[in-house]
């Protein structure tokens, strides 16, 4: 028994060396059994058998599990079935689907990396940038893509268009007293709802102005010492992932 543990472990040693990026965890209590992971969110375990086979198994993002016998348990074996493994996980990820539909609405340059079990995305909006979040949320046994769309330090003008694709087909709303320089975001999406404003205690000249229409958040910061105004918006996956896309390809380039 002590051979085969030993055996086993020099061969997940060698594999996790072929594997960069992906974590290894060897069973704590030395049982011949290791878990992989990605920043991406893929688990597989390879479990050591009687006979020197062993058992792959992948959790798909909805929770499923699929298993594989392997009767080569050498590295590049193992490595292999990881792999197949992985490529099974992306094929059913809704997170992975909405990357790819997302980034064929947003140019380059871009950055795309992966971090605790979601994709980021970050490109430049003329002087200010945009960040687009893709995770995973289950009701019961419905998975789908959790989104976040956020700008950040944008013009008035880049945020213009931005914020109509955000709001299109809402009804009017009321956005009195959000200030000057909110309006010209207001007088293009008249859907917005001025939901906080923040006013200078001396002048009475607004400062910052908070609008909003259901899962779209505009904060309007007035510029200072003759700095423009900036915009942040922010928006979730409830508006709807084509909604969101919509918006990202709105969004001007430098």
């Amino acid at each position: 028994m002590t051979a085969r543990r030993d055996a086993f472990a020099e061969t997940v040693t060698r594999t996790a060396k072929l594997l960069p990026n992906w974590k290894t965890y060897p069973d704590l209590n030395g049982d011949p059994v290791a878990l992989f992971s990605d920043e991406i969110g893929r688990d597989v375990e390879a479990r050591m058998e009687p006979g020197g086979r062993a058992t792959v198994t992948n959790w798909l993002a909805d929770g499923t599990q699929q298993h594989e016998t392997l009767r080569d348990l050498s590295p590049d074996g193992l490595v292999a079935a990881i792999r197949q493994a992985a490529e099974a996980f992306d094929a059913a990820d809704p997170a992975r689907a909405f990357l790819n539909q997302a980034l064929e609405a947003i140019a380059e340059p871009r950055t795309v990396a992966w971090r605790d079990r979601a994709a980021w995305v970050e490109w430049s909006v003329g002087k200010g940038w945009a960040t687009l979040s893709i995770g995973r949320t289950a009701n019961g046994a419905n998975l789908r893509a959790l989104v976040g769309l956020n700008f950040r330090n944008l013009s008035v003008e880049s945020a213009v268009p931005i914020v109509v694709a955000a709001t299109a087909g809402h009804e009017p709303g009321e956005a009195e007293g959000a200030g000057r320089a909110a309006q010209p975001l207001i007088d293009a999406a008249p859907a917005l709802w001025l939901s906080n404003v923040l006013e200078n205690e001396e002048t009475g000249a607004v400062e910052r102005a908070d609008l909003t229409v259901d899962d779209v958040h505009v904060t309007v910061t007035t510029g200072r010492l003759g700095r423009p105004a900036t915009v942040d918006v922010s928006v979730t996956s409830w508006v709807g992932l084509d909604r969101i896309v919509a918006i990202a390809a709105a969004a001007p380039r430098a």
